[in-house]
């Protein structure tokens, strides 16, 4: 069985429409106007799911670091 096509997993209008494209496959189109839902995301984000360990966990030790230099100035 194949892997799952990488979906939208937060609300995003599409551009051409307006329309909600989450749960939408990134290889999708539209259903109300047929636009590509790869149109509408915009460059450089990836949904959550798509993102390797790495990159989770390493985001998640930049956060915690800024947040306790935040903290301590």
């Amino acid at each position: 069985m194949p892997p799952p096509l990488p979906a939208i997993d937060r609300d995003l209008a599409c551009v051409g429409c307006g329309y909600n494209l989450r749960t939408m496959p990134v290889t999708g189109r539209c259903p109300e106007c047929a636009r590509a839902v790869a149109d509408s995301v915009p460059r450089g984000v990836t949904p959550w799911h798509d993102r390797s360990l790495g990159t989770l966990v390493t985001t998640g030790a930049w956060l915690a670091i800024g947040s306790t230099v935040v903290f301590l100035v």
